[in-house]
């Protein structure tokens, strides 16, 4: 089954369902038409769902809708394709910047961006001169969310025997709970440092390679209370992931600046080395 997404209002209707199956028309028709959406007529709406109906996008039952699991089934298969071909190291070292050069990307949230980091550390590692990774993190969201796939991650690093020095922002249970996974060869320190004034800013330093992620000031305000709230234990796992899918606007930045690394790594050296 080939795999399209509409435009306009069908293209709604889909991402409506993606998120909450089992709607009626009507459902549908309110949801659409709440403020900051576009107003459809409930004919309109009757009308696309038909259409989806037919192109076999979309299923009813009992006068509730889903999307077809058929079509949900390729348009997950060809996702995990264009993971598996745009992830690979081939394809992202293609996006490592020559001397005085930098690239930008945007993300919609963090679960959209942790792949994408973890794989960029990786082939910074891979395809620079030297192996030492210098990183601030105000606190290890991407951990949290996914313990084994990040191991998967380190591993990956550990291969490469890079000697890594790490600033975590945070001190509290839950930020220190990460340190058990690290190796012999990562020096770090939590709580205050240097860089305790840019809450804001996550970065992976490797030979020159810099790699900057900004994040909106509201989103790291809840980052900041989530942490400063929940123990060593995440009890409430629901509320940890509705803040990573939070919708916002993050800033990435890859940049090939040997001065300003230097300068990074000086400030790293002098308190970790």
């Amino acid at each position: 089954m080939s795999v399209r997404i509409p435009n306009g209002l069908s293209g709604q209707i889909i991402e409506l369902l993606g998120k909450k199956p089992f709607l009626t028309a009507a459902q549908i028709n309110s949801i659409l038409s709440k403020p900051g959406g576009t107003p459809y007529s409930e004919q309109a709406v009757f009308k696309e769902l038909k259409k989806l109906q037919q192109s076999s996008i979309v299923a009813k039952s009992n006068s509730k809708y889903w999307l077809n699991l058929s079509w949900v089934s390729s348009l997950v298969s060809l996702g995990e394709t264009i993971e598996e071909n745009y992830y690979s190291l081939k394809t992202l070292k293609q996006f490592l910047p020559e001397e005085g050069e930098q690239y930008g990307w945007e993300f919609s949230n963090l679960l959209s961006l942790r792949n994408f980091w973890g794989h960029m550390v990786i082939v910074m590692l891979n395809s620079a001169k030297t192996n030492t990774l210098y990183s601030w993190n105000p606190h290890p969201w991407y951990y949290h969310l996914n313990p084994d796939g990040q191991k998967q991650v380190w591993s990956a690093i550990e291969k490469t025997n890079a000697q890594v020095f790490r600033f975590i922002g945070g001190s509290s249970p839950l930020d220190l709970d990460v340190k058990k996974n690290w190796s012999k060869n990562v020096s770090y320190s939590f709580g205050k440092s240097t860089f305790s004034k840019k809450q804001s800013l996550y970065f992976s330093c490797i030979d020159n390679y810099l790699l900057e992620i900004n994040l909106s000031p509201s989103l790291t305000r809840r980052i900041e209370k989530y942490y400063s709230n929940t123990g060593s234990k995440q009890n409430n796992y629901s509320e940890f992931i509705e803040l990573l899918a939070t919708k916002t606007r993050i800033k990435v930045k890859l940049q090939n600046e040997p001065s300003k690394c230097q300068r990074l790594k000086k400030e790293f050296e002098k308190h970790l080395g």
